[in-house]
């Protein structure tokens, strides 16, 4: 088990999660056939790409497993 200590690991951690989750639908979307889509998201910022996917092709993004919140 492990912890994390400061803020700047929980952060880290974050931060690895949803570039691990860009990549993840990234792959998706080229597998589907939908490179132009996929190469867009991977042009985006981090911090804009999920909310500008799902308001732009919001069951494209279901599809990818994005959910609204």
């Amino acid at each position: 088990m492990f912890c994390l200590n400061t803020l700047s690991e929980v952060m880290m951690v974050v931060l690895a999660t949803k570039e691990a989750e860009k990549e993840a639908v990234i792959n998706k979307l080229k597998e589907m056939g939908l490179d132009q889509i996929a190469i867009w998201i991977d042009r985006l910022p981090d911090d804009k790409w999920e909310g500008l996917l799902q308001a732009t092709w919001p069951s494209l993004a279901k599809q990818c497993g994005l959910q609204r919140d």
